[in-house]
């Protein structure tokens, strides 16, 4: 005669059988007690072992849990499998020895726990990675004999999805961070490093890094240094870079030092790698852009950045100097190392503010006219404010101002002309812009024909350029 357990309906064939089911699996069916809880509908059911809720889910609910048995000769072979399981499925597993086994747990398996009853805990901005009860999900490691190890691998998640933001960062990867980080390596450009290599069909753990996972490393690995500095000292720091990177180094002008014409307390350091250079001469033919950039530390030094437009339309930086001079005289100096690494370049269109230091610089070093200046729309709204005032009325300063910012959104040239014939109408017709006409007009109207307007896409260089 059979004998049916009355909670889950399994079959026993003995008495005995069913009693000890009963002791192991039923008995006490609070589902707060254990943390192996049934999560199906309408099942209340709760166990003390993980083994007992697999074998509970596959009889009473027919979910299939999957398993396999592995056999292995060391345990650095098991570590190296269990390592690829754990990249390839996006899981992580939490150690725990018993007797003479080893569990590997999900680490999705636990409960969360607020310590202070009386505030809400800050939860990670990803959540918990504890699902308030046990994931079916497990590796039991037991060694056979000196040369045999033997695995019981349950391969089925229960209770949770695999989401890779809830496993820890890999830890080769860790040590990899700390290596690049001891060396002075910035955050950032750890960050782009893995953000940059995202695979789009698998997303793995290092393509989620946050600041916060850096930070969590630096703590671990006992990382003091600031990011991107190799010495509290700033001089020594610099000389460590630049012994560092000495092969894309152009020049490196020291305070104290004597060059050229600099004075003796100027400082000024240029960088221009091998790709750079190449891209420099690739693409220099057409577009050069210039630009600087202050108030980047407390020096007050200046961040000057030489770039050209490459095949996609985009910026690209090709050279950079950090200076404290600001006038023609370093200009030249930055655009003779570039020739020196470079070659002689003459592109077509030169790119740059309003005032004439960089091109009287470019000129004195490479020699030449050339074809087509290119300003930065910026600084050409800023010359068309600064001159509204020689408007007197407000009203009529507000209307011209409109004007020529929709003429500046020309992006074609039968659109740009219409609407200069319109400007010039409205100067003609109205004596109070008089003599704001007589500057734009001098400024911009004998080349009118040659404006240009450099689409948004142009990272990094100042959109809506404007030929002068």
């Amino acid at each position: 005669m059979p004998f049916v357990c009355n909670s889950c309906s399994k079959v026993f064939a003995r008495k005995i059988q069913l009693n000890k089911h009963m002791e192991n699996l039923h008995k006490d069916n609070d589902f707060h007690k254990y943390l192996s809880k049934c999560l199906e509908d309408n099942c209340q059911t709760s166990f003390k072992y993980t083994a007992h809720l697999r074998e509970h889910l596959q009889s009473c609910h027919s979910k299939i849990i999957e398993n396999e048995t592995l056999y292995f000769s060391t345990e650095g072979e098991f570590y190296d499998w269990k390592n690829t399981i754990c990249k390839n499925n996006n899981v992580q597993y939490n150690c725990m020895k018993k007797n003479d086994l080893t569990y590997f747990n999900c680490n999705r398996s636990g409960l969360f726990k607020d310590n202070n009853k009386n505030t809400v805990k800050c939860l990670k901005s990803q959540g918990s990675c504890k699902i308030n009860s046990n994931c079916t999900s497990q590796i039991i490691l037991k060694k056979m004999n000196m040369d045999k190890y033997r695995v019981d691998y349950f391969k089925t998640h229960y209770g949770h999805d695999l989401e890779v933001q809830h496993i820890r960062i890999p830890r080769e990867d860790r040590i990899d961070i700390s290596a690049r980080l001891s060396s002075g390596v910035p955050v950032v450009r750890i960050l782009d490093s893995y953000r940059n290599s995202i695979e789009e069909e698998k997303l793995s753990r290092c393509d989620i890094i946050t600041r916060k996972d850096i930070n969590n490393i630096k703590t671990a690995f006992n990382i003091n240094i600031q990011e991107g500095v190799r010495h509290e000292n700033d001089s020594v720091s610099v000389e460590l870079l630049v012994d560092q990177s000495k092969d894309f180094v152009l020049l490196h002008k020291k305070q104290g030092e004597h060059f050229e014409k600099l004075a003796l307390n100027d400082f000024c350091i240029i960088f221009m790698n091998v790709t750079q250079t190449n891209m420099l001469q690739r693409f220099g033919s057409a577009v050069v852009a210039i630009d600087s950039t202050h108030g980047l530390n407390m020096y007050d030094f200046e961040l000057t950045t030489l770039m050209v437009i490459d095949e996609f339309g985009e910026g690209f930086p090709v050279a950079c100097m950090f200076t404290n001079r600001k006038d023609t005289l370093v200009f030249e100096i930055f655009f003779q190392k570039i020739k020196e690494k470079a070659g002689l370049i003459t592109p077509n269109v030169f790119m740059s503010d309003i005032t004439e230091v960089y091109y009287n610089a470019w000129k004195a070093t490479m020699g030449g006219e050339i074809p087509h200046r290119l300003y930065c729309a910026w600084h050409i709204d800023r010359a068309w404010r600064t001159n509204l005032s020689k408007i007197p009325k407000i009203e009529t300063r507000k209307q011209v101002y409109q004007t020529l910012k929709v003429l500046q959104s020309a992006l074609t040239l039968p659109v740009f002309e219409r609407n200069f014939d319109t400007v010039k109408k409205l100067f003609h017709n109205n004596p109070d812009t008089k003599e704001f006409a007589e500057y734009f007009l001098k400024k911009y109207s004998n080349n009118c024909h040659m404006w240009a307007f450099c689409y948004r896409k142009n990272c990094g260089i100042n959109t809506n350029m404007v030929i002068g």
